[in-house]
């Protein structure tokens, strides 16, 4: 018994504290250096499938359940792009997966994304208190702040995060083009929700 207890004692004495040992690693530690941002042993990145983005675009946007993507108004879209979200459809025999992004994935998702944006930003702009887009929605003009108030909502909405300064900029100057296209704030805001949402942040985990 009293052998037993000496080995870890004696691996415990070689490895001093807050250290790691040599044969893990040759570089010395040094106290308060900074090593940089950790990297995955692994790095596997996963899309993320049907269901975890309705829950997210739901939650985002605080729409119910129902209305987070409708096309034409009549077919959800937790039916209707299941498959290509990494789905299955009963209906169509498809009893397993698909294990790899099918040639429709891509559009899928941005159908997705674009209608619960859509709805957000009608809803915003017929409410007395916008949650998420505070503009005039007929307006062609967007001061700074309004910009940056809105960027920062949907960054932390969708990343849990705030955005760099220079997210912020590109999403504002966005704007302008819009504009020049025949557009207005609620375009814009639907387009920079749209960008938010489809970025590889927001889609893969």
């Amino acid at each position: 018994m009293r052998r037993l207890l000496l080995i870890p004692l004696l691996f415990l004495l070689g490895c001093p504290e807050g250290t790691p040992s040599d044969a893990e690693d040759p570089t010395p530690y040094v106290p308060g250096y900074d090593y940089g941002a950790p990297t995955s042993a692994k790095s596997d990145l996963k899309l993320k499938r049907w269901r975890q983005i309705h829950l997210d675009l739901q939650g985002a946007l605080a729409l119910p359940p129902g209305s987070v993507c409708n096309e034409t108004g009549i077919y959800d879209c937790r039916t209707l792009h299941a498959v290509p979200l990494g789905g299955i459809s009963i209906d169509n025999g498809l009893f397993r997966p698909i294990d790899q992004p099918s040639a429709t994935t891509g559009l899928a998702l941005e159908r997705f994304v674009m209608q619960a944006c859509a709805h957000r930003a009608a809803l915003d702009a017929e409410a007395e208190e916008p949650l998420i887009f505070p503009l005039p929605p007929d307006g062609t003009t967007l001061q700074d702040d309004q910009g940056t108030t809105v960027v920062t909502n949907l960054y932390r909405r969708f990343l849990a995060r705030d955005p760099l300064p220079e997210e912020v900029d590109a999403l504002v100057d966005m704007h302008a083009g819009i504009v020049a296209d025949g557009g207005r704030n609620l375009e814009w805001a639907w387009m920079t929700c749209f960008a938010v949402a489809t970025t590889t942040e927001a889609l893969l985990y």
